[in-house]
């Protein structure tokens, strides 16, 4: 969960098609919004994905870090 936290950091949260595809099971870790829920993570995942910077602050672009 830890990685698909980081890829949703880095590069945005999930298209909703998506996460209309995926199973129940999977569906749980998301919040109404569409966000993963990351209270499920360690408080140092948490942190680590945190410090991580998107895309668009990355390069430039704008947008929250």
């Amino acid at each position: 969960m830890l990685h698909f936290a980081l890829i949703e950091k880095i590069v945005g949260k999930v298209p909703r098609e998506m996460l209309e595809a995926a199973s129940s099971r999977k569906r749980r870790h998301f919040d109404e919004e569409g966000r993963l829920r990351l209270e499920e993570l360690h408080h140092s995942e948490r942190e680590h994905v945190g410090n991580m910077r998107s895309l668009r602050v990355g390069t430039g672009r704008g947008g929250e870090a």
